[in-house]
């Protein structure tokens, strides 16, 4: 009994790891929102690292959270550092490596052990304002485990990049 009960887990086991491998590589997150400013005005909110925190949806959830800039203020080499106790915000860093004049801004992201992502904001000019996107790209690989993440990668990023989103909204019309 003992012995078709381990056969049967080990099977199932098996059978997850060969599964892992049927899933995306790749995966992509988006969200989008419209804001009445031009593109000139969320551009320089985007292309500047300095002013992330002022619409992230992660900076209010550890007011102990220590944060380093390097490179320069804005553009390509632009970068930020981040180290938080509090797993919902972690540590990383991230770095502006294309940087398109009030159109798209493109960012290296580095969680450390959890791994590398590119992400991107896309600005797309509107007859009253722009339409802005933020994209997070993720290569999984080879590595089944990391497959099964993609699978649930939207809903427990997406939520947080509207919250941004809104944040940026609320920033770029001078709410905020």
């Amino acid at each position: 009994m003992i012995r078709k009960l381990l056969l049967f887990l080990g099977l199932v086991a098996l059978a997850v790891m060969l599964g892992g491998y049927l899933l995306p590589r790749e995966v992509t997150v988006e969200r989008s929102v419209e804001i009445e400013q031009s593109p000139e005005v969320i551009f320089s909110i985007l292309n500047n690292m300095q002013r992330f925190n002022a619409w992230s949806p992660w900076h209010g959830l550890d007011p102990d959270a220590r944060y380093e800039y390097f490179g320069p203020e804005q553009g390509v080499g632009a970068g930020m550092r981040w180290h938080s106790d509090k797993p919902e915000v972690g540590s990383g860093a991230q770095v502006i490596t294309a940087s398109q004049p009030f159109s798209r801004v493109e960012l290296e992201l580095d969680f450390g052990p959890e791994g590398k992502a590119t992400a991107a904001y896309v600005i797309q000019p509107l007859e009253q304002g722009a339409r802005v996107s933020w994209v997070l790209h993720n290569r999984f690989g080879n590595n089944p485990a990391e497959r099964y993440v993609g699978l649930v990668l939207d809903d427990l990023v997406g939520p947080d990049f509207e919250k941004g989103l809104e944040q940026l909204k609320e920033l770029a019309e001078g709410r905020r």
